[in-house]
């Protein structure tokens, strides 16, 4: 098995049981990584994730605006 095996195993693991939840307001409780989606997402329409956990980030990102 290679390292991005495991690696995308881990993480597959990690992410497999946890329950996706809509969050109901823009504040994740962490205040630089609120201030990090609040640069990202200035003037941004469109987001890219990919296999980056569960999405919850991405409905965060919409809370700043982005649609896509």
């Amino acid at each position: 098995m290679s390292k991005y095996d495991d690696a995308a195993t881990f993480w597959n693991d990690v992410f497999r049981n946890k329950d996706v939840s809509v969050p109901k307001s823009e504040k994740s409780g962490n205040e630089g990584f609120d201030k990090g989606l609040t640069w990202l997402t200035q003037d941004s329409e469109n987001i890219l994730d990919f296999g980056c956990g569960n999405g919850t980030v991405l409905f965060l990102c919409s809370f700043y605006g982005s649609k896509n």
